[in-house]
């Protein structure tokens, strides 16, 4: 049996800043998103700055947005090393690493790792891209979760690794909160996989969730 842990990546500038439009737009449904962000940049930037660190551009476009992508918030560079703490036991089972390609997903993992006090290049990574085949990496595709969970198990087959070592998956939102509602039809309908949230599950020889999705606020 091989235990499997799915995180999404820690928090980015791009999650607060939706985060806080999705607020504002609640309150002004009428005004289109980036609109709305530039209409209220002054009053939406000291609390962007206060949970970044970084003040939103003059002009705020998908564009001038991008990096924010990519950077952590305050709150994302300290995520990976509270799950490590929550996950200490890991660093004597010499976990395998799967990630998304993305910097976010990548330096997520590293800093999880360093969280439980190890080099990152004394580990394995891994890339996850072949679960985009078929197409199924697009956010609209209704069959994201049940083919990310045909790839992810045809890969598991083929993965030859001591069976006793755990895995885990380092991805995004979407993808991890489509395959936790196809593994687990209990799931409620309103789940977002949180930031360094954690779902995990056994792969013997099929995948099946033992935890469902946690808050690292939630873990124990």
């Amino acid at each position: 049996m091989t235990e499997i842990y799915f995180v999404r990546h820690a928090e980015v500038k791009k999650n607060v800043f939706f985060r806080i439009l999705q607020d504002l737009q609640s309150q002004y449904p009428e005004i289109p998103f980036l609109n709305l962000a530039n209409q209220f940049r002054e009053e939406i930037n000291p609390r962007f700055n206060a949970e970044t660190g970084s003040e939103l551009p003059k002009e705020i476009t998908l564009k001038t947005i991008s990096p924010f992508s990519h950077e952590f918030s305050l709150r994302g560079l300290e995520q990976p090393s509270k799950l490590a703490e929550k996950l200490s036991y890991l660093k004597y089972k010499n976990p395998f690493f799967l990630t998304s390609p993305s910097t976010r997903a990548v330096e997520t993992a590293e800093n999880f790792v360093r969280g439980l006090g190890l080099n990152p290049n004394q580990f394995e990574f891994d890339d996850e891209s072949f679960l985009n085949e078929l197409g199924e990496h697009s956010i609209t595709n209704p069959q994201i979760g049940s083919l990310t969970c045909r790839n992810l198990q045809t890969y598991l087959e083929d993965l030859e690794i001591d069976p006793r070592r755990p895995i885990v998956i380092v991805s995004h939102q979407h993808r991890l909160t489509a395959l936790h509602k196809h593994l687990h039809p209990e799931t409620p309908e309103d789940l977002r996989y949180s930031n360094c949230g954690l779902t995990i599950a056994e792969y013997n020889p099929h995948l099946r969730i033992i935890h469902p999705h946690r808050t690292i606020e939630e873990l124990k």
